[in-house]
């Protein structure tokens, strides 16, 4: 898990972490963020991003030629 801000004990394992709400970050308050990701984490989370980015202009590719063709055909 690499952002805990808004999950109360996410990743701590028992240790009391704070509980922080959005407003907190207008006053300044620190982010929580696992430094100890691994590069295969950041690998991983790269390719889901990038095959979800992929698929989703393929079908939003799809989608409108869909709508050319049925405004052709009217």
């Amino acid at each position: 898990m690499i952002w805990t801000a808004f999950v109360p004990n996410a990743g701590y394992r028992g240790r009391h972490v704070p509980q922080l709400t959005p407003t907190d970050f207008l006053k300044g308050t620190q982010m929580i963020v696992n430094n100890n990701a691994s590069p295969l984490e950041h690998l991983a989370a790269f390719a889901i991003v990038f095959v979800t980015a992929v698929v989703g202009t393929a079908v939003v590719g799809k989608y409108i030629d869909r709508i050319r063709e049925q405004a052709v055909s009217k």
